[in-house]
Parts: structure tokens; sequence; C-alpha cells
């Protein structure tokens, strides 16, 4: 049998499970509901044609490409390695941070890639459960190498009092922001870490617009950067089209800030229906919203009948008869709101 040569511990399953079948309203994983347009994605495919598919990108073109890269993000290019989405981040600072015989601290429930992560790296991981209202309580903190703070928080999708972070790296450990949905909550420690050296933030475009893409970043003091790209990066991390689209990303951003602009009125648009439905919901600064509705796991089987794809979030800690809908496109989301009401 293949398992005897397998790790004992392995996963017994998927940690992030994808609804299949028919889709009239994809909802389920936070991308965005908009496309860059045509004659853009046309300009950067011309641009791709000229590569040599044959050859990897060479050392001195990604070097390049991140200062551009950097410029537009407006972060020092030193303080910043381009990643394969924020998923490559977090796996890097387990590498660095984590490991055999070291301890992560992960505040649950959050995003699963920051206890997955940890188990592919071998780092051990305190959960540690987090109020009521899903924030973050301080005397909770405990000795640890490495700490992970989702901000905002994935699914409950509420913000970190920077107090909060501000405990968390006065610790003798590496602290870990995942700001994955930069885009739309406008919040960074970006400016923190001139005074910590403990501190590693990353970055995601694949919730605003490029999830098919797969581009992110990791941000930190320049030595941290230095390690991660000479241990995770190395040598061949990124392909063309990855290359491409951080090289152009200045061109990319006005449509990326436009479509953020107009999911985030959507987002108020829809928590006003769900508040006139009377359900209990969480203020977002993400592209989503988690809500509570008596018998979820019924409800969300429900609304995959009328092709309408959410996360059924029951089966994490603290998230039973919860649902999390990704904000889609206007016609989408008066669907969705539509069939829940029926459904009520």
């Amino acid at each position: 049998m293949v398992k005897k040569f397998l790790r004992e511990n392995l996963p017994s399953e998927d940690p992030f499970p994808v609804a299949p079948g028919y889709c009239r309203a994809k909802m389920d994983q936070n991308e965005s509901p908009w496309d860059l347009p045509p004659e853009m994605k046309a300009d950067l495919l011309a641009e791709l044609q000229s590569a040599s598919w044959n050859r990897y990108p060479q050392p001195q073109h990604y070097q390049a490409v991140k200062k551009r890269f950097a410029d537009t993000l407006q972060i020092d290019p030193d303080s910043l390695a381009i990643t394969v989405g924020c998923d490559e981040a977090i796996q890097g600072v387990h590498f660095l941070a984590g490991g055999s015989h070291r301890k992560a601290l992960v505040f649950q429930p959050t995003y699963p890639m920051l206890t997955h992560a940890a188990f592919m790296a071998g780092t051990m991981v305190e959960e540690i459960e987090l109020s009521p209202e899903y924030h973050i309580r301080s005397s909770l903190l405990t000795p640890c190498d490495l700490m992970l703070i989702a901000n905002p928080n994935n699914p409950t999708g509420n913000l970190t009092d920077q107090s909060i972070i501000l405990t968390a790296l006065d610790q003798s450990c590496m602290v870990f922001i995942d700001e994955a949905y930069f885009d739309f909550s406008k919040v960074t420690v970006y400016e923190l870490l001139k005074d910590y050296p403990n501190l590693a933030i990353g970055r995601s475009c694949s919730k605003s617009m490029l999830a098919g893409i797969r581009l992110g970043a990791l941000i930190g003091r320049p030595r941290l950067i230095r390690n991660f790209e000479s241990i995770v990066t190395s040598p061949y991390n990124l392909s063309h089209i990855q290359l491409v689209t951080a090289a152009r990303f200045n061109e990319l951003l006005p449509y990326i800030n436009t479509a953020c602009s107009k999911l985030v009125r959507e987002r108020e648009l829809m928590s006003n229906s769900l508040s006139s439905m009377g359900l209990k919901f969480y203020p977002s600064a993400t592209n989503f919203i988690l809500f509570r509705v008596d018998n979820a796991p019924t409800i969300h089987k429900e609304l995959l009948k009328h092709g309408i794809r959410l996360r059924d979030m029951s089966r994490l800690r603290g998230l039973k008869n919860h649902l999390r809908v990704t904000v889609g496109t206007p016609e989408e989301n008066v669907y969705f709101c539509e069939k829940l009401r029926k459904l009520l």
C-alpha cells in the first residue's frame, strides 16, 4: 500500500473545499467579480509572447520587475519579495521562523492556510480562540516563535486593533500580518517595519482582480527578504506571466481600484439586505460578509440548487451555522438576496 510510505499525520480532508456543479453566482472564493478589460489582457499577452518560454526567467529580470512592482506598491524594493499569491508568503515565514521544535500561535477562526502551512513546515501550532465578537484577547498571547494574524481576518472580515499588533510585536517572536485584503481595508502596518525587525507582512493580488495569475508579496526588513529569496524563491518560483503582470502593475492598478470601490458599495447594499432579513452579520473590511443563519448547512445546499455558491463555515471553530458570501456583481447580489429571503 502507498500509505506506508507516507507521513502518518496527513490531513484526512481537504482544508479548502470548493462546491462543484452549476454556478450562476460564484460567491464562495473571495475573488473579484470583474476581470481586466480585454484590451489590457491582450496587451499583457502580447508582451508575454515576446518572452522565451523555453528559458527560465533570469535573476536580473526578477530584480528589475521587483523594483517596478515595489515602486507601484510604494514599498522599498529591498523590503519586498514577489510571491505566488499570499500563500507562498505564509509558507515562507513558516520555513524561516517555524519548523521542527518551534511553535506558532494562530487565532481561530481564521484563514486555514495559517495552520496548513505550519503542518507543511512541521511547525507546532497553538490555537487561541477569538472573543465572541472575533477579536484577539491580548491576555491570551503566550510565548511562541511565530505569531500569525490575518488583518482583516478571514472569514470574520474584521480588523485587529493596532494596540494588539503592537503588543504582539513586543513579544520575542516573529509576527506575520496577513494583509491579503488590503485593497479593500486600506489598513497596513507597513509603517511599523522601521521599528520592528520581527515584523513580516503578506499581500495578495488575488482578492481584488488577479486570482487566476497568483501574484502576491512578502514585505519585511531586507535581511528577512534576502533569506526568503534564497530559500523559498530559489531559483525560479515565478512564471513569465507573473513577472509580466508585476512589471505592468502600475497600469493595472486603476482598474483594480475602480473595481474595489464598486465592490465596497455593493458590500454595503448587501449588508443592508441581510439586516432587513433580521440576520446577524459582521461588519467587514474585505470583499465578503460572514453571517449567521439557522440550519446553515441546509440553507447552503438549497442555495446551491439555485446555482449560488457560498462557503459553509459551520465546521470551523466558533462558526456553527455561519455562511460566508463573497460580494459579487450587482446582479449576482440581488439574485442571492432574493433566493435567501425566500428560503428564510
